[in-house]
């Protein structure tokens, strides 16, 4: 029953990212406590403990390997580990504060008087009960990841030996053992003192009612397997429970086995159903193309294609033995999609399109977020001096107010005489309910002075309603976060609801990451944390980086690290570190938006070429999976992890094993090239010369291959859109969609033709 770790899999770390951890001092005091304990000084090494958790408890300490928990998890982890002198020591200190916390929690519904007693007196005899009361709680708010962190609180019973989930385990055993061997196996199997597994409650029904809420969150998300794994071990452990359970008054065990048959039917009747594969409707026409190239760039890249195409072709016929790797052009931009608009930066410049006809939008943006002449500029052919000019480039137009500008090619568009205020947009954008979320850099230069000229730079972060004709809904000035020092934001913001996340490092410490959390209607600064220290110039940050999950934010910054944290307060929970590849050898790939699904974190990070599991509890490493390279997208299904990447692979999400995957073999000749789509029953995954349509529930094809034309073998990213498939290749941008362009567009300055194979069959008309 030892954890399971499926694939050449190192865990030791290799990455760049290094957790903020606490003092010397504080390790010193924790080994300290060990050395009393064994003196059986019970209250000498209480009030050590105690202290500790006052005055160090947000801080991190090493766990074990590339894991992290902090001080006050250790403390409370030692004293329920405490000897029976010892805890019996503890709890007539803390009993009158624990029953006195409970009593105002259960009688007022206080949340944050059971908060105390779970994280400040875990030990006492009123911890379990604690813990049971807020999984209750956040069950019945459908926070699920909380529900199950607080349940495995509550007894030891909830944890899988040796550290992993309980389902993990279960799912290794054999599924006809006896459930008295079960039971007594299970109660007497070795807990690792690494992991956060309470004393034995007092009350033997916690048990009972902890495997009962476990299993009900497992129905709320559709998990029936786990479900009924848990429903086992509840049998083994509680059989003859009873208590309420849907509305009434009843046998807990024959009531839950009832409700895991029927959602288990209504799985299956789901299954039987037809994919839902015309979700963006019949793909039948090249609807519009815009070039993200000037010409010669583009000949440039198709010369490298078809070179390439050549060496491929030689190699078939044996002229020569080997050619070198293939070389593939990604995509270099990220458009932010809305129904109706497809907005990206380039070359300093926002530009956006309508999503169905591809025609530019002309908007407008506020005269401060412009290029403009502000404070500096004299120009005399106009007779205004220091006025301002604002220029804006949009959707491929120039909106000009004022006389005497010049485009220059790094596409700002100034006076003709000084430079200043010059407005440089960065991407990535975030589209989000119609705001427009971007960062902005101001240059400004001071020549006032004779044979001097001072360059300064300032950073933006902004949003644009642009239903509001693009009004500012929201300013964060890099040199305002902090008096007496510039902050600089490191990325696109992450929107979840009211909140916007950045990352962000200062000027005075350019290898320290920091996430701020900001709300989106006053822009107000919520809180700051630092996660801790990597080479932020290397990391991959983008909208992958971060998800939500109830109470629980988990970030996956790059360099190797994925952290915890308090949604409402931004304290840290636990931080791992996983193991890095080499940026020369791993593939081309994006960082794959992580996954939250029946207490485990599951993630693709974009510096790994591993897919990895994580407890969402404890940061616990659970299994990791090697995807062979490319973009990997994951996509949860009812019954599998279904990762996309160069091969198509449904995993087991328990213990990682490759259920089925699509080529069957490695060496089929059929690879993924980009970044796939998915809607609801459909996944288009793009190859080299054609996109592949396939159910995420069977695998099966869902519609013909659509030929790529003029993409072929570049590799292009996939996007969704309700006006067809959005292609993005280095060179270009192509919507496939439902309607024929009023006029077609041309690849590779040839008319589209369709390919004489079978693929025509795709309906596809030029």
């Amino acid at each position: 029953m030892q954890a399971l770790w499926f694939g050449p899999c190192e865990t030791r770390a290799q990455g760049r990212f290094q957790p903020v951890t606490a003092s010397t001092a504080v390790e010193r005091q924790l080994a300290q406590f060990e050395v009393v304990i064994e003196d059986q000084l019970w209250d000498e090494a209480i009030d050590l403990l105690e202290q500790l958790q006052l005055e160090h408890g947000a801080e991190l300490v090493e766990a074990e390997t590339d894991r992290y928990e902090t001080v006050g998890t250790r403390c409370q982890r030692a004293l329920c580990r405490l000897p029976p002198e010892g805890l019996q020591a503890y709890r007539r200190r803390t009993e009158s504060s624990a029953t006195r916390e409970m009593q105002r929690g259960v009688q007022r519904y206080d949340e944050a008087a059971l908060l105390r007693v779970a994280t400040e007196m875990l030990a006492s005899s009123k911890g379990a009960g604690a813990a049971l009361a807020l999984g209750e709680i956040a069950l019945s708010a459908g926070d699920f990841s909380a529900a199950r962190r607080w349940l495995t609180l509550a007894t030891p019973e909830a944890c899988g030996p040796y550290g992993e989930p309980l389902a993990v385990t279960l799912a290794t055993l054999d599924p006809q053992a006896d459930p008295t061997k079960l039971a007594a196996t299970w109660r007497n199997a070795p807990r690792p003192t690494t992991t956060a597994a309470p004393t034995r409650p007092d009350d033997d029904s916690v048990v009972g009612k902890a495997l009962t809420r476990l299993a009900v969150c497992s129905l709320h998300e559709g998990d029936t397997r786990r479900a009924a794994l848990e429903l086992r071990l509840l049998e083994a452990l509680s059989p003859n429970i009873a208590g309420r359970l849907a509305g009434r008054e009843q046998p807990i065990v024959p009531a839950l086995r009832s409700m895991v048959r029927e959602a288990q039917a209504a799985n299956d009747a789901d299954n039987d159903l037809p994919a839902d594969s015309e979700l963006v409707g019949p793909l039948n026409h090249w609807s519009w193309r815009i070039s993200l190239l000037d010409a010669s760039a583009r000949n440039q890249l198709q010369a490298r294609a078809q070179q390439q195409q050549r060496l491929r072709h030689m190699q078939q016929l044996a002229i020569i033995g080997q050619i070198p790797a293939e070389q593939l052009f990604p995509p270099r931009l990220s458009p932010a999609l809305s129904a109706e608009q497809v907005v990206w930066v380039d070359g300093g410049r926002l530009h956006a399109h309508n999503l169905q006809d591809g025609k530019p939008l002309a908007m407008k943006i506020p005269e401060e977020w412009t290029n403009t002449a502000n404070d500096l500029a004299n120009n005399p052919a106009d007779g205004r001096r220091g006025q301002a000019r604002p220029a804006f480039r949009f959707g491929g137009g120039i909106v000009i107010n004022g006389a005497g500008i010049q485009v220059r090619n790094n596409g700002f568009v100034t006076p003709r005489t000084t430079v200043t205020g010059a407005i440089s947009w960065k991407g990535p954008a975030v589209l989000i309910d119609n705001t427009l979320y971007c960062r902005l850099y101001r240059q400004v230069i001071d020549d006032s002075t004779p044979r001097r000229r001072l360059v300064t730079t300032r950073e933006f972060l902004v949003g644009l309603d642009l239903q509001r004709e693009s009004k500012v809904v929201l300013e964060l000035d890099g040199t305002a976060l902090e008096e007496g020092n510039a902050w600089t934001f490191l990325a696109a913001p992450i929107v979840q609801g009211d909140r916007l996340y950045t990352f962000s490092s200062p000027a005075s410490d350019r290898g320290s990451l920091w996430l701020g959390c900001f709300s989106r209607s006053t822009s107000q600064e919520i809180w700051r944390t630092r996660l801790g220290s990597c080479d932020v110039t290397g990391v991959s940050i983008s909208d992958g980086s971060l998800v939500a999950a109830g109470d629980t934010l988990f970030v996956v910054p790059g360099g190797g690290g994925v952290v915890a944290l308090s949604h409402q307060t931004g304290k840290i929970r636990w931080a791992s570190n996983y193991a890095t590849s080499n940026s020369s050898t791993l593939p081309r790939q994006a960082p794959s938006t992580p996954i939250v699904r029946g207490g485990m974190l599951f993630l693709a990070p974009a510096d790994a070429a591993d897919v990895y599991a994580f407890d969402t509890s404890t940061g616990q490493p659970v299994w990791c999976w090697p995807h062979t390279g490319g973009t990997p997208l994951l996509i949860p299904t009812q019954e599998a992890l279904l990762v996309a990447g160069e091969r198509l692979a449904w995993l087991d999400p328990l213990t990682g094993h490759e259920l089925r995957s699509w080529p069957a073999s490695r060496h089929a000749g059929l690879r993924g090239h980009g970044r796939a789509a998915v809607t609801a029953d459909e996944l288009f995954w793009p190859a080299r010369n054609e996109i592949h349509c396939v159910s995420i529930r069977t695998g099966t094809p869902t519609r013909p291959p659509i030929p790529l034309g003029g993409f072929g073998g570049e590799g292009v990213d996939l996007y969704a859109t309700p006006h067809g498939l959005l292609v993005l290749s280095s060179t270009a941008m192509v919507l496939i969609g439902t309607e024929p362009a009023e006029k077609e567009p041309l690849l590779s300055g040839e008319r589209l033709k369709l390919s004489d194979s079978p693929l025509a069959s795709a309906g596809l008309r030029p």
